[in-house]
């Protein structure tokens, strides 16, 4: 199913257009040119600008529905006791695409006490099908989120690349991600049970930091047994963002991001950027100042990276990451208990 641009969307192609044809006339505001020229050329651009955006809609959602947990509290879709972190949509393209961003429709939102934060992510997919190495990381907090069919609107910080090549490349999952330590309770619309077509596109992550399908393909002992798919939606286009009417692209900076879950136990998930080509230093050490683990010694490639750091043989307490790269050097704490 293919639904038009989202009206957001359009708002935001023409906000980039609006700030880029202001910018031109101030370029040449001293100009000697008429400016009735000045506009003419002013509303080329805006006309051209608009029109050379090719951005589709992949969404496969048919029936709205707010799915509860039928073996205890929360959302199929979203949290419930059985401590998930995470609910994906996986979406299957024919060709190679670039990712802009997504509408994600959340069913329902209960902040409690403190807004939590959401990971908004792109992962790609793994060797069984699942939810795999995250390429993208938008956060958001739950008091930004609404509820009901107009949707949340997410834009990636810049596109992300999908190639072709066989069934995995050509994939990806979006999906929204949180801490164990959350205590809002939310979840997105799914379909009615069937309305899947029987892809195996809803995903899930547990607090262990393992993933399963919504079905029964990877772990049929421990599944939801349900055909749907995720209220989530991908906005793509196959066209190259070679140039400022394709997109205004951002680019990667250096930074370090919280680990999550955070505290963990044994395991814990660590992301970074890098704008160059750089090489990464990433290690951990206790309080003390003694090293106790290097996750990363070697030269990166740009762009946003992640590595699983496995705690299993040190004792609970509080621990230091520390990310070097070139001359940036940042650090954070996270805590261990078992």
């Amino acid at each position: 199913m293919k639904p038009a641009l989202s009206f957001k969307r359009k708002i935001l192609i023409v906000k980039q257009v609006f700030i880029a044809v202001k910018s031109f006339f101030s370029l040449h505001d001293g100009d000697n040119m008429p400016k009735y020229i000045l506009l003419a050329i002013g509303i080329f651009l805006l006309s051209n600008f608009v029109f050379a955006q090719d951005i589709d809609t992949l969404f496969y959602g048919d029936t709205p529905l707010l799915l509860e947990n039928p073996f205890g509290s929360g959302f199929i879709a979203g949290t419930n006791g059985y401590n998930d972190i995470g609910k994906y949509q996986r979406f299957d393209f024919t060709e190679d695409v670039y990712l802009y961003g997504t509408i994600l429709y959340f069913g329902h939102m209960e902040v409690v006490g403190e807004p939590n934060t959401l990971n908004i992510v792109v992962r790609l997919v793994g060797s069984q099908g699942e939810p795999d190495q995250i390429v993208s990381v938008q956060s958001i907090t739950t008091d930004q989120i609404v509820t009901g069919l107009d949707g949340n609107y997410a834009e990636f910080s810049e596109p992300v690349h999908i190639e072709g090549g066989n069934p995995n490349s050509t994939s990806a999952f979006i999906g929204f991600e949180w801490l164990p330590t959350a205590d809002d309770n939310f979840a997105v619309y799914a379909d009615e049970d069937g309305e899947g077509d029987g892809a195996n596109r809803a995903w899930e992550r547990f607090d262990d930091g393992s993933f399963n399908d919504f079905l029964t393909v990877l772990n049929p002992t421990f599944s939801w047994e349900i055909d749907v798919d995720l209220w989530i939606a991908a906005l793509y286009s196959t066209t190259p963002p070679t140039d400022v009417r394709d997109y205004d692209r951002a680019q990667y900076i250096f930074d370090l991001r919280q680990n999550y879950p955070n505290p963990f136990n044994p395991a814990t998930t660590i992301g970074y950027s890098i704008p160059t080509n750089s090489f990464v230093q990433l290690a951990v050490y206790n309080t003390l100042g003694q090293k106790v683990g290097m996750l990363v010694h070697q030269d990166m490639q740009p762009g946003q990276h992640e590595v699983t750091f496995d705690a299993a043989d040190l004792p609970s307490g509080v621990y230091i990451y520390r990310l070097q790269a070139g001359e940036f050097v940042q650090s954070k704490k996270f805590l261990l208990v078992k």
